[in-house]
């Protein structure tokens, strides 16, 4: 498996220490494409299925679990994780185990609309959308950044817990797996490149004693040429 290549890219951070003496490697999957990912929609809590591609692409990173053994597959809830998880447990023969702390940030009342609609219909959310560092954002109706970051982190921190010494591959969200690598501190400093993971790439960790490590980002060997594009519907925290 190839190594991070990314240029300005954090490597190794020690913001996040595995808790026991062993350690705990988490292969990330963002789901397999939807309909709402190509119209450019707010989609997190809403459970759109796959589309067409997003099936293919599923089957296509579970052959790559041919090559990659884990001990346990997790997954969001939602249908587009769920269905993309089916898919590598098959390959495994793990059982897809649902985790609901992994679910997409809840936009609430902007669920469904495109950032165009979101400025025109919520222009108070307009200074807010570009800074990342903001955490004081709150969707209407929805969830904080703040309390989808600790919701992140703490599902994050009980798996790695859970599972010492093993490999486990988690199926979630790209806003899932941009929270959670953001606070661990590796992958791209450009937090726009850090929450812009494509549909059904995968993202390698290795939580140690000592720090995490990244082995791998964003990696979408696996998937067929032009099917690799990042397909999200914001341009702050993208929507899964």
């Amino acid at each position: 498996m190839p190594n991070a290549t990314h240029s300005n890219q954090v490597l190794v951070s020690d913001l996040v220490k595995h808790p026991r003496n062993g350690s705990t490697e988490l292969f990330l999957v963002r789901h397999g494409r939807t309909l709402a990912n190509v119209n450019h929609l707010l989609v997190g809590a809403t459970d759109y299925p796959l589309d067409d591609l997003g099936e293919r692409q599923a089957h296509q990173v579970a052959r790559r679990f041919q090559t990659i053994p884990v001990d346990s597959v997790l997954t969001s809830p939602l249908q587009r994780a769920k269905t993309t998880a089916e898919r590598i447990g098959a390959v495994t023969r793990r059982t897809p185990e649902i985790v609901p702390g992994l679910t997409e940030i809840n936009f609430g009342a902007v669920e469904g609309l495109t950032i165009q609609q979101v400025v025109s219909q919520f222009p108070d959310l307009r200074p807010h959308l570009g800074d990342f560092e903001n955490l004081e954002l709150a969707w209407p109706g929805g969830d904080s950044r703040r309390g989808f970051a600790e919701r992140i982190m703490a599902t994050f921190l009980g798996i790695i817990d859970r599972f010492e010494n093993q490999r486990v591959a988690v199926v979630c969200h790209g806003g899932v797996i941009g929270a959670f690598c953001a606070q661990v501190g590796v992958g791209p400093t450009d937090n726009a490149i850090r929450w812009a993971v494509s549909n059904c790439s995968i993202t390698h960790l290795s939580v140690t004693p000592d720090h995490t490590r990244l082995e791998l980002w964003n990696d979408v060997t696996h998937l067929d040429e032009g099917q690799a594009e990042i397909v999200a519907s914001s341009p702050t925290l993208l929507d899964d």
